[in-house]
């Protein structure tokens, strides 16, 4: 990632922005995740890690994990696993929600 200037929020802001604008998430958490994991605040981490999973619905969370998982620092890597560990289980739910609801089509004639 081209070199951006600031701080260490502006820097992952800016970087975060101009992923999501480039659709290549995943090469911004490559660069991004050992400045996440560095000293910020666990609020700024969740707001973030917020944004980037609600704006690329089909980002491989769990390609995401592992990259954090690899990045070190255990309490902040925690903060941001728990996360993903939340928005993971809220797709599953909402998927297996899909597969068993039947599908209703309105103006449909009933059988039997």
């Amino acid at each position: 990632m081209e070199e951006l200037k600031g701080s260490a929020e502006a820097r992952l802001a800016q970087g975060v922005l101009k992923a999501a604008m480039e659709d290549d998430l995943l090469e911004w958490a490559d660069w991004a995740i050992p400045l996440l994991l560095s000293a910020l605040p666990a609020e700024f981490l969740g707001a973030l890690l917020s944004y980037v999973i609600n704006v690329d619905s089909s980002l491989d969370l769990q390609k995401l994990a592992a990259r954090v998982r690899s990045g070190g620092n255990s309490t902040a890597a925690a903060t941001i696993m728990s996360s993903l560990a939340d928005r993971i289980r809220a797709e599953a739910i909402a998927l297996a929600e899909q597969r068993v609801r039947p599908s209703v089509r309105l103006g449909a004639p009933r059988r039997g």
